[in-house]
């Protein structure tokens, strides 16, 4: 019987000790037992190396920088460290989210029948602090090996795929081939770094939901600051990964992808615009909404945007109040979820 790859999880940890051991606990309970796991301390100020000496279990290890240099350079660092390991595979975990028990079990096996495929993601739940609730994040309903044009075809017809980044399970070889993370970027280098796979490799997609995903008002892309810069950066990512696929395949329609980025873009400025809304600020939902349909003239973007700016005048607050009150009695418990999930 063949031995099992080794896997190297690496968690990049910067003042996280609020979730980490929950996040720790999910981890090492993997029905994958071949793993090394390093907490890689990113000069956290709370109680992380206590809560990690807490745990006693001899595939956790600590390592430990006394500055923080940004969140590259920082992810490339805890790469470094895992890919010390002789690993043949290697993970970037997050601190502050919950993994299912089966996660790495699937992933490998997955790359282990896929050699063709880079790197693998699987569903996930987002975990809405503020509300307590999770929502699937489901791109498709069955297991698949996705390519680049595969991608570039939703892109082009549905603005953006989600690749789920927090248990994304990468080849060491297709990772060390790509370079790592750019740290020319500050929000979405990791994106940058899957489309930079794909030029060599395909990507393996798990149809069944093997993370909770934590939103929190502690993280910095949580913010509204931060979502309008990401999506400045995807966009701006995706633009040039549509460069360097297209010197490859110049059959690429390239003018049809470019309209899903900008409605990609389009879409996510109306996100920002509902959330300036539910927090009062009504002027800068206005702007969102301008950037939006100036992105994407279309007509549904151009209707959603409208909505927006009639809830943005006096009469509309009112009726957005209410629709808040109405969401919150019709909207999902956690009932019939996963136990790990819970």
């Amino acid at each position: 019987m063949n031995a099992q790859p080794l896997v190297a999880v690496a968690i990049p940890a910067r003042n996280n000790g609020k979730f980490l051991a929950q996040s720790l606990k999910s981890i090492l309970r993997q029905t994958y037992g071949c793993f090394k796991l390093f907490v890689v301390d990113m000069a956290s100020e709370d109680d992380t190396s206590k809560i990690v000496s807490s745990i006693r279990d001899p595939r956790l290890n600590y390592v430990r920088y006394e500055t923080a240099e940004g969140l590259a350079k920082d992810w490339n660092r805890a790469i470094e460290v895992a890919l010390r390991e002789p690993a043949e595979f290697v993970a970037l975990f997050h601190a502050d989210d919950l993994y299912a028990p089966t996660l790495l079990e699937a992933e490998v096996s997955m790359l282990e029948k896929h050699p063709e495929a880079g790197f693998v993601h699987a569903a996930q739940y987002y975990h809405d602090a503020e509300e307590n609730r999770l929502v699937p994040c489901r791109p498709y309903s069955e297991d698949r090996i996705i390519g680049a044009n595969d991608l570039w075809n939703e892109i082009a017809e549905k603005g953006f795929y989600h690749i789920s980044t927090p248990c994304v399970l990468m080849r060491r070889e297709a990772t060390e081939k790509a370079g790592f993370f750019d740290t020319r970027f500050k929000i979405a280098p990791d994106l940058d770094l899957w489309w930079r796979i794909m030029e060599n490799y395909k990507m393996g997609y798990i149809s069944e939901p093997l993370l909770v995903h934590r939103v929190h008002p502690g993280q910095m892309s949580s913010s509204n600051t931060a979502q309008f810069h990401s999506i400045k950066e995807t966009q701006l990512i995706l633009e040039k990964a549509l460069e360097a696929h297209s010197r490859r395949d110049p059959f690429l329609p390239k003018e049809k992808i470019l309209g899903g980025i900008r409605r990609y873009g389009a879409r996510g400025h109306l996100s920002i615009a509902r959330m300036h809304l539910a927090c009062g600020r009504f002027s800068l939902a206005l702007q969102a909404c301008r950037e939006a349909a100036r992105l994407d003239p279309g007509p549904s973007t151009r209707l959603k945007a409208s909505l927006l700016r009639l809830l943005s005048n006096s009469p509309g607050r009112l009726i957005w109040q209410r629709l808040k009150k109405l969401n919150a009695l019709v909207r999902g418990d956690l009932q019939g979820l996963p136990a790990w999930a819970l």
